[in-house]
């Protein structure tokens, strides 16, 4: 009795000591020049229609390219860029981008002491208490090499992926309206293409900043050995295709993000 009362001591005493931790998000909201239908901002001219949706954390400046043309368009995507804070990046970085791919196949033929066909025979039967049975693994990978022109044939769309985030996931010490002047992110993508019938380049310059930030409430994520364990949190945000999120952790209320590195 008198071990389970000091088992006990000790656990409270270690639960106590355990730092209590928040899981926060901060919301920004963006502004662009063109209009929001539905679940995607959209961006319209006579040959395609840009389809963004910034929605993710840290923000995703990708987008679908629709072609609305009778001809083929072509993106040069080695003279198009991503500019982020009047920085220019390069979309082609002419990289090779590897998915690898693993299958498994497992058969036994002892369930509950019943035979399973196809080992089972008359002739020389198995006996039903051993386990036969095999395991195979195979492991595959497929290397695409990144193109420097992409083509998108008439009436049809490609998602062009731009990889990089609007924000580094730092927590901005900032709350309310921003004018374009004082935003933290002013950020575009000019895409220069061309038509089938039409070697001359076209461009389209889409710009975006972000004019608001809120902070979501708190989340509870105590006790926990490390932010990075926890899985279980059930947070749900209001998306939309104008805001993205960075999420940070403070301990015991102070505004101290945590690296999760």
């Amino acid at each position: 009795m008198n071990k389970q009362i000091i088992l006990f001591t000790l656990l409270s005493i270690m639960i106590s000591c355990t730092p209590s931790y928040y899981i926060n998000y901060q919301i920004y909201t963006v502004k662009n020049d063109f209009c929001q239908t539905g679940n995607t901002l959209q961006y319209e001219n006579e040959d395609c229609i840009l389809y963004y949706n910034l929605w993710a954390e840290g923000g995703n400046p990708g987008f679908v390219f629709k072609n609305k043309s009778n001809t083929n368009i072509f993106i040069l995507m080695d003279k198009s860029f991503y500019i982020h804070n009047g920085i220019a990046y390069d979309y082609y970085k002419n990289m090779e981008i590897t998915n690898g791919y693993i299958s498994s196949y497992n058969e036994s033929i002892n369930i509950n002491g019943e035979i399973l066909y196809p080992y089972y025979s008359l002739v020389n039967p198995i006996d039903a208490t051993t386990n036969i049975g095999y395991n195979t693994n195979h492991s595959s990978s497929i290397t695409i090499k990144e193109q420097s022109i992409i083509c998108i044939p008439p009436h049809s769309s490609k998602y062009i992926p731009v990889h990089y985030k609007i924000s580094n996931g730092e927590k901005i010490n900032y709350e309310g309206d921003i004018d374009i002047d004082e935003s933290p992110y002013i950020f575009r993508n000019r895409i220069s293409y061309m038509m089938n019938n039409n070697d001359s380049l076209k461009y389209i310059d889409n710009k975006f900043w972000v004019s608001n930030i809120i902070r979501s409430r708190s989340y509870n994520i105590t006790p926990i050995n490390s932010v990075r364990d926890n899985h279980n949190t059930n947070i749900h945000l209001e998306e939309s295709p104008n805001k993205f999120y960075i999420k940070y952790y403070t301990e015991k209320g102070n505004s101290v993000k945590i690296n999760r590195e």
